[in-house]
């Protein structure tokens, strides 16, 4: 089923306050678009967002990110990213990312010891959710400066395919991407403590030295590089 938002738009205070006034989620046309949006097999749902006399972006991506997708990647709810983590779904979407230089090698970072999940476990080059109301490739841009500061803009950006966990055994929606550098990122020190350039043999040996690593990370190097194995 296909799905859709539909977003109330900045009454004024008093409309708001008006005891005799719908909400804004429930006001004007707003009803008889998502009824025709039903009827048409379209599942539209219409949030109802804070304060929404003095808008507050922040505020209002928070209630964006909790729309939560199907096995088709298809939006379908919200929920808070805790709640995700804490019932292990995996109906969100996120973005994955390796380094890769000349030699084949994979920058694989790994995580600090404050990360609510995998604590010093080596990651992907560069991870993040994505928000409701983002692209993939958007989300990957902000991840990727706000964790390596490097500008996408300015890099050869490679798609390397679509992963589920119905199909690939991971743990989210994910559109993986490969950047091809030769230089060490310059890495958000809040996320990672240290780093390897690594080939997919030499990753694995690690794993079998006893190495952490997180969750989806080998699945995925097998999956996109396992062929050079």
């Amino acid at each position: 089923m296909k799905t859709a938002l539909i977003l109330h738009g900045m009454p004024s205070k008093e409309e708001y306050f008006d005891p005799n006034s719908s909400s804004p989620s429930n006001s004007h046309w707003l009803p008889w678009v998502q009824h025709q949006l039903l009827l048409n097999n379209i599942l539209a749902q219409t949030p109802e967002l804070p304060h929404p006399y003095q808008p507050v972006y922040e505020k209002w991506c928070e209630v964006f990110e909790r729309f939560q997708i199907d096995e088709q990647d298809q939006v379908i709810g919200q929920m808070k990213r805790s709640e995700v983590y804490v019932q292990h779904l995996s109906n969100f979407r996120v973005i994955n990312a390796f380094i890769v230089n000349a030699k084949g090698e994979l920058w694989i970072p790994r995580r600090t010891a404050n990360k609510k999940i995998f604590p010093l476990c080596l990651d992907m080059s560069v991870g993040g959710h994505v928000e409701s109301g983002d692209t993939y490739e958007e989300t990957l841009k902000r991840e990727t400066q706000e964790e390596l500061n490097i500008d996408t803009d300015k890099k050869h950006i490679r798609f390397l395919g679509h992963a589920s966990p119905e199909k690939d055994g991971v743990s989210a929606h994910m559109h993986v991407y490969e950047l091809f550098s030769e230089e060490t990122p310059d890495y958000n020190r809040n996320d990672f403590v240290e780093s390897f350039w690594l080939t997919p043999e030499a990753f694995f040996e690690r794993i079998k030295n006893g190495d952490k690593t997180k969750e989806d990370l080998p699945k995925l190097i097998q999956l996109f590089y396992g062929k050079d194995l």
